[in-house]
């Protein structure tokens, strides 16, 4: 059966043909995501977007229109927002693990500690590509030096290198802003 009347069926609240389309797609959906998301979510993560892909299809089932005659564009569209918004997601739960000493500690109010996350991600802005990707996928998304130099084919010295002289101009950034606030 074609994507395009396995789809029909579905529309027509066909449980089984859905369970087909999970068998055909699992992989193909679960392979986007760990494209997208690299190592940052853990094995747990993945299989949660994945579901949520599979039902957000379940969900919209009766309006969903394909480009082609293949769901592969919609499952990857879909696999890739749903992943991205679990990164944004994790990394907001998780905060920022970034070893700066001027972010508060925990006698801080919760304003304080909000304005410096604030001042965080405006530094954090101020940096060029590919050094602020670079930055967001080590510090943020916590993706390894290893990795990373695979992604942006680059050599592991330069990463770190890289990643050093970011810390540093951002540590200075936030010191600066620390004394003109003082």
């Amino acid at each position: 059966m074609d994507d395009k009347a396995l789809l029909a069926r579905i529309g027509q609240n066909d449980v089984r043909s859905f369970g087909k389309l999970i068998d055909r797609y699992s992989r193909y959906v679960t392979a986007i995501i760990c494209r997208v998301a690299g190592n940052a979510l853990s094995h747990e993560d993945i299989e949660e977007v994945a579901s949520d892909v599979f039902i957000k299809i379940w969900q919209n089932r009766g309006s969903i229109v394909l480009e082609s005659d293949s769901l592969r564009p919609y499952l990857a569209r879909t696999a890739k927002n749903m992943a991205l918004n679990k990164l944004r997601d994790t990394r907001y739960h998780n905060g920022l693990p970034l070893d700066l000493e001027i972010i508060p500690e925990g006698g801080s109010s919760e304003l304080e500690q909000f304005e410096t996350r604030e001042a965080i991600h405006a530094a954090i802005s101020t940096l060029g590509e590919p050094d602020r990707e670079l930055f967001i996928r080590r510090y943020i998304l916590s993706e390894q030096v290893k990795s990373l130099a695979e992604r942006f084919r680059l050599n592991r010295n330069t990463v770190a290198t890289r990643l050093a002289r970011a810390r540093k101009r951002l540590a200075n950034i936030l010191k600066e802003g620390e004394a003109g606030n003082g």
